[in-house]
């Protein structure tokens, strides 16, 4: 076990997956499932990759991900499986439309429903109506004799070999008409029906914005599957936010008791004689595992995370030879309802010029127009995205916010906002929020590299077959994402999730997943409504209200709450679990930080220092209300609220003098990593002064709170001694004989006799660790070192005892 500053980590894992993305958390939470010990590492603050949310003055913006599919019961249903697989809750809104387009004067929408949308696009283009029909006609038929043939939740690469060899007795001219199609451009495809040069140009702009491709480029496959599977899934939007997905995902993970490593970014995959073994991090940690799943760009893969010295010359040589798609610059728009058409649809592509893919392709998502949650009434939020072909520096480089990349940054800004002002008149005075994303910004937050969001293009000689598969070259590292074999889309990158978890299902000797028929549908369709009235500050939590509170959290990447907190409690992630139902999730998260959550919860009320410096405090009258949340979701979670880990043993001996909160404290994440923790304290019952009299006045809920969670921290390894006087019967040199480190959390009565009995002035006491006289490895801790404190002040004390006692004793 390995004891961190916001975590205890196993040693080793049975799967330790890089990166959130919707591929990683689909991986992580399936070998969960199946009882593997997993953990997820994320650089990133938030899980999602390019599906999070930004969260600016009250207002949900997409970040990336908002037209969504695969959550129909029908086609490429990928979300749909997932969901049922893992028996996760999630409300979803279908899309009025897919899309429309003005291209040339003509406004076209993708209706969901087919003959409409044929009608639609002949009437916009009469010339070559008949032609449309007879090529959609094709496609269709590819579609559902060739493509959806079988339901796909794996990627065809990473089919069990049984099902492989089924389907190729069952269907082999469908398997040949595949190949045939992958190696076929759309283009060559499009030209046998239609002639009309206009009309080849707008489905140019289709296929770019689809898969960011033009039809040159794209392999017919995809065009069949682009262009028929959406009108037959249909589209959709997560209530709430995309947010919402990846923290379901979260969630699901989580209640299977995997764990989320927020903040760390990987630097490399340790490689022992061909074989995956271990996770270095950017803190120079190193993490085991028996197998490695990697949600990781080609890119940073070959030659970063693996050192070129186990690459393969020509390998290396491939993945920098493979074309990426191209960056985006991302406009996030809060606006007044007033500047939004009424006839405006809630994903509208902007054409500016017909002629392969530039930067006056501006694809709009207006989400709210489905989901009003997401933003206050009178208000729209738009998500803005636009081709963007010049370069930029990236993150890591000088020239990153030189004044430079700002003009940059100004000038792409309002060539945007010029061309939005032709749909929307009047558009900038009715701008309230706005925020930008240059490629430079995506890869910050992604590690996309040059804010290509699609991975390398899916275009003919890098498609499918020529990616990434699930089975890396390198035993027990398994891949998964946008650089393999389904390429981009939130349906592909789930299903390389899939295929990923399955191939380490498959070498364990575990079930892989299959696709079956669901008794249970755990996908809701829901019509999009406003945000239901905040509670009023004196209504107590309850199920019922609390992810309306948790709601208003902004996901700050720096939060103040956070600084504020003496326990550095990552509050964002914790209100966001809250807001997910992820109410096990968001205890945890606490009580990896603070065990005693719930009590301080209560105790840090009615002016608690996170409130204080809630960041909401800018622009509104209120702030969350962290401290009723933590309390109520501690107590909320009960027993599943607490650590799943394994409980490690054979470490060293620790005594611990004082059962008060820092003692405790220390004790329980030293037990937690494998040492022996004897706790001695005067009294009958460890709590030291945290533990209420018989006729104090503290309510009875903060009493309940207190012996919960102090049962809760008494753990295998802590051995409780009463009656245990120090300076009396209990003398530090018969301590010192059986143990390896001492922690004194004695409280501050007892500094003069503690100072006499170690040799040391009063004044050293304030110090963490002591210097006594031939003797290291002794700390002072709680209101000894600091004086009279509060209790979250002791826990954070008997914490950090823990990781500096960890550290002398080393790893058990």
């Amino acid at each position: 076990m390995k004891l961190l500053p916001d975590a205890v980590l196993q040693d080793p894992y049975d799967v330790v997956v890089i990166g959130s993305g919707l591929g990683g958390l689909t991986a992580a939470a399936l070998v969960a499932r199946r009882g593997l010990r997993t953990l997820l590492l994320e650089h990133h603050y938030l899980p999602g990759g390019m599906c999070t949310t930004l969260r600016r003055q009250g207002i949900s913006f997409d970040t990336g991900t908002a037209l969504m599919y695969g959550f129909g019961e029908k086609g490429f249903n990928a979300h749909n499986s997932v969901m049922n697989e893992l028996e996760q809750d999630i409300d979803i809104i279908s899309h009025k439309s897919l899309l429309r387009i003005t291209f040339e004067g003509r406004k076209i929408t993708f209706w969901p429903d087919y003959d409409r949308f044929l009608d639609e696009i002949t009437a916009a283009f009469p010339n070559q109506a008949e032609e449309l029909r007879a090529l959609y006609a094709y496609l269709y038929d590819i579609y559902t004799k060739v493509i959806a043939r079988e339901p796909v939740i794996v990627p065809p690469t990473d089919m069990p070999p049984e099902q492989n060899l089924r389907a190729l007795f069952r269907h082999p001219l469908a398997l040949l008409t595949t190949v045939r199609m992958l190696n076929t451009s759309t283009e060559s495809i499009l030209r046998r029906f239609i002639t009309d040069p206009d009309l080849l140009a707008f489905f140019d702009k289709l296929t770019s914005t689809y898969c960011y491709c033009t039809i040159r480029e794209t392999p017919a496959i995809l065009a069949a599957t682009m262009f028929v599977d959406n009108h037959i899934g249909g589209a959709y939007y997560p209530a709430r936010s995309p947010q919402i997905l990846a923290s379901t995902l979260e969630k699901a993970l989580e209640e299977s008791g995997g764990q989320i490593l927020y903040r760390r970014r990987a630097k490399e995959i340790i490689i022992e004689q061909g074989t995956a073994r271990a996770v270095r991090l950017s803190d120079d940690t190193v993490v085991r595992a028996h197998r490695i799943v990697a949600n990781v760009t080609v890119w940073n893969l070959y030659g970063r995370l693996i050192k070129p010295e186990h690459i393969k010359p020509r390998r290396l040589e491939w993945a920098a030879k493979l074309v990426p798609t191209y960056g985006a610059t991302v406009l996030y728009l809060g606006v007044d309802a007033a500047a939004i058409p009424p006839d405006t649809h809630p994903v509208e592509m902007l054409v500016a010029d017909k002629r392969g893919v530039n930067s006056g392709d501006v694809t709009v998502y207006t989400s709210s127009l489905d989901d009003p949650s997401i933003c206050p009434l009178g208000m729209h939020a738009m998500t803005v995205i636009a081709p963007s072909l010049r370069k930029w520096p990236s993150p890591w480089e000088n020239a990153y916010h030189s004044p430079e990349y700002k003009q940059q940054k100004q000038a792409e800004t309002e060539r945007v906002l010029d061309q939005l002002e032709g749909a929307f008149p009047g558009l900038r005075k009715h701008i309230r929020v706005l925020d930008v994303g240059t490629p430079a910004t995506i890869e910050r937050y992604t590690l996309k590299n040059w804010g290509a969001v699609g991975g390398p293009k899916q275009s003919i000689g890098q498609e499918m077959l020529k990616r990434l598969h699930a089975v890396s070259e390198w035993r027990n590292l398994y891949l998964c994402g946008d650089s393999t074999v389904m390429g981009m889309g939130t349906p592909a990158v789930t299903v390389s999730g899939v295929g990923a978890a399955n191939r380490v299902l498959r070498d364990a000797g575990l079930e892989e997943y299959r696709p079956r028929r669901f008794e249970k549908q755990y996908v809701h369709l829901v019509k999009g409504g406003p945000l239901p009235p905040l509670p009023g500050p004196s209504e107590p939590v309850s199920a019922a209200n609390a992810r309306r509170l948790a709601r208003e959290c902004e996901y700050c990447e720096n939060p103040g709450c956070t600084a504020a907190c003496p326990a550095h409690i990552d509050i964002a992630n914790v209100m966001r679990r809250i807001e997910a139902g992820n109410f096990a999730g968001a205890a945890r998260s606490l009580r990896e930080m603070n065990p005693l959550s719930e009590t301080c919860g209560h105790l840090c009320s009615p002016n608690p220092p996170c409130q204080l410096r809630c960041n909401r405090l800018s622009f509104s009258d209120h702030p969350v209300r962290i401290a009723d949340l933590q309390t109520w979701v501690c107590h909320e979670a009960g027993a599943a609220g607490w650590s799943r880990g394994t409980v490690a043993s054979g470490g060293r001996k620790v005594a611990v003098i004082g059962a008060g909160p820092a003692g405790l404290t220390c004790a329980y994440f030293l037990a937690r990593v494998g040492h022996q923790a004897d706790v001695y304290d005067l009294a009958d019952m460890p709590g030291g002064g945290l533990k209420p009299s018989a006729d104090s006045s503290v309510s009875e809920q903060v009493r309940t709170a207190v012996e919960q969670e102090i049962a809760g921290m008494l753990i295998p390894g802590i051995r409780f001694l009463r009656s245990q006087e120090f300076g009396a019967g209990l003398r530090f040199s018969e301590i010192v004989r059986e143990h390896s480190a001492v922690y004194f959390a004695t409280g501050e009565a007892s500094r003069e006799l503690v100072a006499r009995e170690l040799g040391v002035s009063q004044a050293s006491l304030s110090s963490a660790e002591l210097q006594v006289s031939g003797r290291p490895g002794v700390w002072a801790g709680g209101a000894l070192k600091r004086g009279r404190c509060s209790t979250v002040q002791a826990v954070t004390d008997g914490r950090q005892a823990a990781l500096s006692i960890n550290t002398l004793l080393g790893p058990v």
